[in-house]
């Protein structure tokens, strides 16, 4: 019984840590784009791939915002951009854009350090365990299956 309670702990550890770490390097990586803006330089470019991964694994719906560029000839190419994927960019559009993942995703990180912490969080974690597992198997979430298992 000990020896479970360890494991649980460690577990519940574990998981504290992993999104306190990516709480505070969400923190770090809007603070060096803050910086970056004042004087744009390529030491955040090296950066460009964690910070994606980091707002892309907080699953915050990335912003798209219409670009629109003159191409010559009387020409003009238009097209919706990711700000995760234009980042960094220090058009005004993109640079609210991109202050608004980093805080979605930095209130996100959080809210999971306190809830490794939350009972109400595991229980519902628990009841709602069925429906995450068939939906990552294919069956749709708000199929009467789903709901028949979640009732029993």
């Amino acid at each position: 019984m000990t020896r479970i309670l360890l494991i649980v702990a460690g577990l519940l550890l574990l998981r504290f840590i992993i999104n306190l770490s990516r709480f505070l390097r969400a923190k770090r990586y809007l603070a060096r784009y803050h910086k970056w803006l004042e004087n744009p330089d390529d030491k955040l470019l090296e950066s460009r791939a964690q910070v994606r991964k980091l707002l892309k694994d907080v699953n915050v719906s990335d912003g798209y915002i219409g670009v629109t560029q003159h191409t010559g000839l009387n020409r003009i190419q238009t097209a919706n951009v990711s700000v995760i994927d234009a980042f960094p960019n220090t058009r005004r559009d993109f640079v609210q854009g991109t202050n608004y993942l980093f805080r979605e995703a930095i209130g996100t990180y959080r809210q999971r350090m306190i809830d490794t912490f939350n009972p109400l969080y595991w229980i519902e974690t628990v009841l709602h365990l069925p429906k995450v597992v068939l939906t990552y198997l294919g069956l749709p979430p708000e199929s009467v299956f789903i709901k028949g298992v979640l009732i029993i």
